[in-house]
């Protein structure tokens, strides 16, 4: 049982950063004609995205709790975390790799919005300008969406007395980085969307920037994990 609790912890965290990336290239994308459905599909696919990372929580903690795993939840983290980056990476440049993640999430666009389930999405990230506050901030956010599932488990193995704490504290920094999120990243993002003149579909910068920076901070993650691990 809980061997497939940590197998399954780790290919839901890889699905997680895998799906929640994909899911910013539809909200990203300027679909002349269906921008309202573009957005809707997107949020529902993030708020899937959403309730598999609880899912990775409830599975960590009863590997932590019940079956006593400590050092073992760090190298899942480590792991997990590595491969999502190099799958976000080909989420972003593969084209094939993009199409079996729409393969994946069909099931979700059949589900909400069918008329866009022959939709590709394609992105071109190679031409990317950078907008500085927003990629900092959305760099800071989806930071501290990372650390606000890894730190609770790091503070629980090292320091047991204060897991409930450090539970809380994962919890305050998720809500911050969220709040980031809806507050700022996202009315940025939409309000490009709507003052795009372009008649044809294209791919928005500010689009651009939070992948860029999801990427970013994916990596700055990883070398954390490995400090501690090491």
């Amino acid at each position: 049982m809980e061997y497939l609790l940590f197998i399954g912890s780790f290919f839901a965290i890889l699905l997680c950063n895998v799906v929640e990336s994909y899911a910013y290239i539809i909200k990203g994308y300027i679909l002349k004609g269906n921008e309202r459905k573009t957005i809707g599909l997107a949020s529902w696919i993030q708020y899937c995205a959403r309730i598999l990372y609880v899912f990775v929580l409830l599975f960590l903690s009863a590997l932590y709790e019940f079956f006593g795993f400590r050092q073992q939840i760090l190298y899942l983290l480590l792991w997990s975390t590595m491969i999502s980056l190099v799958a976000v990476g080909c989420v972003f440049y593969s084209i094939r790799f993009r199409y079996f993640v729409n393969l994946i999430v069909r099931p979700l666009v059949k589900f909400t919005y069918p008329d866009l389930i022959k939709e590709r999405f394609p992105i071109n990230v190679s031409n990317f300008s950078i907008k500085t506050k927003i990629f900092v901030v959305s760099f800071v956010s989806s930071f501290m969406l990372g650390m606000a599932l890894i730190l609770p488990f790091v503070v629980a193995i090292k320091y047991p007395e204060y897991r409930m704490m450090a539970t809380y504290i994962g919890q305050f920094i998720n809500f911050f980085a969220t709040a980031l999120t809806f507050s700022y990243i996202e009315p940025k993002l939409f309000s490009e969307l709507d003052s795009c003149t372009n008649n044809t579909s294209d791919f928005s910068e500010i689009g651009k920037n939070i992948l860029y920076s999801k990427f970013l901070s994916l990596i700055f993650v990883n070398l954390i994990i490995i400090l501690i691990v090491l």
